[in-house]
């Protein structure tokens, strides 16, 4: 559900911000994606957050 919303939104939206300089970034949607899985489950820590997606 959250892979289909997240896919929804253009590519153009996700990508109107980045910065091309210095270390290459994580995709916005995978961020946006992993956010919001967490905070479905109610998990709000940045610590717990990459505990879930290692």
């Amino acid at each position: 559900m959250i892979s289909l919303f997240v896919d929804s939104i253009p590519s153009q939206v996700l990508l109107e911000k980045t910065s091309y300089t210095g270390r290459p970034a994580f995709h916005p949607a995978m961020l946006m994606k992993m956010t919001l899985f967490a905070y479905a489950r109610q998990v709000f820590s940045g610590c717990k957050i990459v505990q879930m997606n290692e």
